[in-house]
């Protein structure tokens, strides 16, 4: 397996001191999408759908069941979007990456 990626953190001041209250993992894998819909390491495919006409699955992990991922078809694997919640946030991890997941994956498509 090949995997290429980057993280993201929202931050905000507290007290005068610099506090994480999310992090983005953005990831791109030789991985066919077909292992998250069958692998046991998965705790819950939350959806499966379709972003800008590619196949999709939403899911959480056993290990980091308060993260959620959208993984997106690629002609080389997938394309993973990881949303981390530090602190509480009114809006759930799944919610969150998948208004995230269709803006990066627009990407893929470019030129």
């Amino acid at each position: 397996m090949v995997v290429i990626g980057c993280s993201f953190y929202r931050v905000t001041t507290v007290d005068g001191e610099e506090t994480i209250l999310a992090g983005l993992t953005v990831q791109a894998t030789n991985t066919a999408l077909s292992e998250v819909e069958t692998s046991s390491e998965f705790q819950d495919v939350v959806d499966k759908y379709e972003i800008n006409g590619r196949r999709a699955v939403l899911y959480t992990l056993k290990a980091l069941p308060e993260t959620c991922t959208a993984a997106v078809d690629t002609d080389e694997g997938m394309l993973r979007m990881t949303y981390m919640p530090v602190a509480e946030d009114s809006v759930g991890p799944c919610d969150q990456v998948r208004t995230v997941a269709p803006i990066l994956a627009a990407s893929l498509d470019s030129k």
